[in-house]
């Protein structure tokens, strides 16, 4: 759903990001004392979203604003691709160029020009919870904490050099609203949790490395206003983070993502998560009434942290009502919430029940009028719907 305002403030922010780090001096190297750079070549800023990984998930958001879904975030991962000469940076760059002319059939992975070790195993990792990414999702947004980028990748990053860009993460985060946030490494996750959360991750005292935390499972959940953001750190999945894994390094990566899996969204959740946003485009970005018994913020709340998996019958009809759902629509909802006798949606659900039989008639006749099906069930001794 397109969002003018968000489409603004990520357009401002990256403009922001443009003038926080110096050019690199591509004709006198000596002059380049700086660690950090911008994303200028030759004399050219060609980055043109937040950093070069949005360009892999993420690209052209201020278009549409997308509902992000997953938002991962990488250290400064990319960055040697800057400073040389090679036919490989050489061909990224004019992909990058391509991209910015519109033409978004341009892969970011492109197994020629592409020789991270770190990409391709991000590749094999998503397709644990389903995402191809050799194609693009709306739902997935892939950033840089730190949006400089190293002249020597030899030289280690340090975290004081990421925590320059707090500020410039917060307000990616609260454009993007994400649901969940996937940090890469002991560092991004140390950022994330401390820019969010106002303090840093008190429980690192308690394992004897990052890996024993993210080994561990422990959820780790960041309130933010109403919202519980779920923060899922994993292993740096890159040459050097992998180089000490024994046994099998992707299954050990694997088994990091077992959090993610575990916690995400019913089919329910998934589904009506949808609905809103389609109710929102219609009502010129207007919720559905959350002071309703419906569309309490818990409610919502947990069915996006995956707490709460499907709705008692009454509240999902009390929801159909606030969104007024075509026929279609309501009775897909009801069996995806398990309301129905078969997986067929021709059999409704459990239309032997009077209070059912009662609920399809008015979904059928799409009269919402909340009064007149509250009185024909209480004229039949039957529960009514909680609006």
């Amino acid at each position: 759903m397109y969002n003018k305002y968000k489409s603004k403030a990520y357009r401002e922010l990256v403009k922001e990001m443009q003038k926080r780090y110096p050019k690199y001096d591509f004709e006198n190297p000596e002059k380049n004392t700086e660690s950090l750079y911008a994303p200028y070549v030759n004399g050219e800023y060609i980055c043109k979203e937040i950093n070069f990984y949005t360009y892999w998930q993420g690209l052209g958001y201020a278009e549409k604003t997308p509902k992000i879904k997953y938002l991962f975030v990488g250290q400064d991962n990319g960055g040697g691709r800057l400073f040389d000469n090679s036919e490989e940076t050489q061909e990224f760059i004019e992909n990058i160029k391509k991209m910015n002319d519109g033409d978004k059939s341009v892969p970011y992975i492109d197994d020629k020009i592409n020789k991270s070790e770190t990409d391709k195993n991000l590749v094999e990792l998503f397709k644990d919870f389903d995402y191809d990414l050799h194609q693009r999702h709306e739902d997935l947004f892939f950033t840089n904490f730190c949006l400089g980028y190293r002249r020597d990748s030899g030289v280690s990053m340090q975290i004081e050099w990421m925590m320059e860009d707090a500020d410039l993460f917060k307000k990616l985060y609260e454009i993007l609203e994400p649901e969940n946030i996937i940090t890469m490494g002991m560092r991004t996750f140390q950022c994330v949790y401390e820019t969010l959360k106002g303090e840093p991750y008190p429980r690192m005292t308690d394992f004897k490395d990052f890996m024993e935390l993210v080994s561990s499972h422990k959820k780790i959940v960041i309130k933010r206003g109403r919202n519980s953001i779920p923060i899922y750190p994993i292993h740096h999945c890159g040459k050097h983070g992998i180089e000490n894994l024994i046994a099998d390094p992707l299954a050990i990566l694997r088994s990091h993502l077992l959090p993610i899996k575990e916690n995400r969204q019913s089919p329910f959740a998934e589904y009506l998560f949808k609905l809103i946003d389609e109710y929102k485009s219609k009502h010129n970005g207007k919720a559905p009434e959350l002071n309703s018994e419906a569309f309490t913020t818990k409610i919502l709340s947990d069915l996006r942290c995956g707490k709460t998996n499907a709705l008692p019958k009454l509240k999902v009809i009390s929801i159909i009502f606030a969104l007024k759902l075509s026929a279609d629509k309501a009775y897909t909802l009801l069996a995806k919430a398990n309301y129905t006798r078969s997986k067929y949606i021709e059999d409704r659900f459990n239309e032997d029940i009077k209070f059912d039989i009662i609920c399809v008639r008015y979904i059928d006749k799409q009269n919402f009028n909340e009064k007149d099906i509250n009185e024909d069930l209480s004229d039949n001794f039957l529960n009514t719907i909680p609006f």
